[in-house]
């Protein structure tokens, strides 16, 4: 084979093949074009087979808190943006719990830096309305070094945080030593306000969670 650089830039090719000699212009422009094409077309399809499945299980029900700077936040105000929606209280002892999500949900928050953030929301809602304030839930997101800017510690009054909870079927039952008993729950929820997945316990990574948030912003179209 010989190679044999023309005026134009072009390359000649030279092959031999049952003892013809062939000859084939080749632009290099081209090639370099094409092979980058196929590289983004690869990228694509590999991303969709990997893609999780992430199907509507019913639609979330809207609600309306206070944050840590004593502004109402309603689920309605969201729409457009993929909520991480969790249930938490201050004073949670089990440090596999309550904890071991708000650390989760950091991490989650810091890899969502960028493009991402703007694009999504974490709610984390007080189950416990007599002793979490929004002063207090302030502080407690700041031993985590939390950015307000997309994430929010939600409280209300009693009625309202009973309704959140039976809303999205969370049992926390307060025992007479003033403590909790409660489940682990953490909700994805889309653009439209629809539940994707349920996480129970901490039995996830935060990267399973930034997975199925960027399949659901590549399908802006969700039901």
């Amino acid at each position: 084979m010989e190679w044999l650089q023309g005026r134009s830039g072009r390359q000649k090719i030279y092959f031999r093949l049952g003892g013809v000699e062939n000859k084939m212009m080749v632009n290099p422009l081209k090639i370099l074009t094409k092979i980058i094409v196929l590289i983004n077309l690869a990228a694509v399809f590999s991303f969709a087979a990997e893609a999780p499945e992430l199907p509507v299980i019913e639609k979330a029900a809207d609600f309306k808190l206070i944050n840590q700077d004593n502004q109402e936040i309603t689920l309605s105000q969201l729409l457009g943006k993929v909520k991480v929606v969790t249930f938490i209280y201050i004073r949670c002892h089990q440090a596999m719990v309550c904890p071991l999500t708000t650390k989760n949900l950091k991490k989650l928050q810091d890899s969502l830096k960028g493009s991402l953030d703007k694009r999504t929301v974490i709610l984390s809602i007080s189950f416990d309305a007599e002793f979490d304030t929004p002063g207090m839930l302030k502080k407690y997101a700041q031993l985590y070094d939390v950015d307000f800017h997309n994430w929010h510690f939600l409280t209300g009054d009693k009625a309202a945080i009973e309704k959140a909870c039976q809303d999205y079927k969370f049992i926390a039952e307060k025992g007479e030593d003033r403590i909790f008993r409660h489940s682990a729950i953490t909700f994805l929820i889309d653009q439209n306000n629809n539940i994707r997945k349920i996480y129970f316990s901490n039995l996830w990574a935060p990267e399973e969670i930034k997975r199925d948030i960027m399949a659901l912003l590549s399908n802006e179209n969700t039901a």
